[in-house]
């Protein structure tokens, strides 16, 4: 049985549309990279008929738990520094350019 969030100390945050870009940069860029790295691993491995085995059906069997964290610290060890710092420039840009935006519009209201 679930436990009441209040029960075990935890607090429910809702986060309004439009704020993950700003709230989570990360997300934005480090997993779209992470996830395309990740992506050209498995296919790589689905090109390669040499690493498949099959069973006595004929289908092809998955790829191994080892095989998938593999592509897992490739594809991590593959995003860049400068991928993680643009995903924090882009947020604050972002943040930057609204407030430019906010403050025009109250300025020409005025």
């Amino acid at each position: 049985m679930a436990k009441n969030p209040t029960q075990i100390s935890a607090h429910i945050a809702v986060i309004p549309g439009g704020l993950i870009k700003k709230l989570q940069p990360l997300d934005i860029s480090v997993n779209r990279s992470f996830k395309c790295h990740l992506r050209q691993q498995w296919e790589n491995w689905i090109l390669n008929n040499a690493v498949h085995t099959f069973t006595p059906g004929g289908k092809m069997r998955h790829a191994s738990l080892v095989e998938v964290c593999q592509w897992v610290i490739i594809s991590w060890e593959a995003v860049t520094a400068k991928c993680i710092q643009n995903g924090f420039r882009k947020a604050l840009n972002e943040n930057d350019d609204e407030e430019s935006e906010e403050n025009e519009n109250i300025e020409e209201s005025d």
